[in-house]
């Protein structure tokens, strides 16, 4: 399950130091689309954190992956959906990453899809 979360109070988890629980700055330290990492560091007892909003598969990150995947999946208009995504101001993906992912993904074909689902049902 995923969870829609506000910057903000993203980085107020990491205003204390987990070490020695004295105050500490987070920050956000790289970006990619849906994947965020944020680094901690304590001034106090020089303890430092990384923490990746998300697993990788192979050099993507799986929520960039996923999006893009929903879209092929579900047949969505992908204009539209990333469209959502500008209006609510949330990180997203675009048409260029989409159809990258769309090329890394194996075709899609109803049948077989539908064929396994069955299998696994059996």
């Amino acid at each position: 399950m995923k969870f829609l979360v506000a910057e903000s109070e993203l980085l107020g988890l990491f205003k204390i130091c987990v070490n020695c629980v004295n105050e500490a700055q987070g920050h956000d330290n790289h970006r990619k689309r849906t994947f965020i990492n944020i680094i901690l560091k304590c001034d106090v007892c020089t303890n430092k954190r990384s923490w990746n909003s998300q697993p990788f598969v192979s050099f993507i990150p799986a929520g960039n992956l996923q999006l893009s995947s929903t879209f092929l999946f579900a047949g969505a208009i992908r204009s539209q959906a990333l469209r959502n995504f500008e209006f609510l101001k949330m990180a997203n993906t675009n048409t260029d990453i989409f159809y990258m992912h769309q090329k890394e993904l194996p075709p899609v074909n109803k049948y077989t899809f539908l064929e396994e689902k069955s299998r696994e049902l059996l």
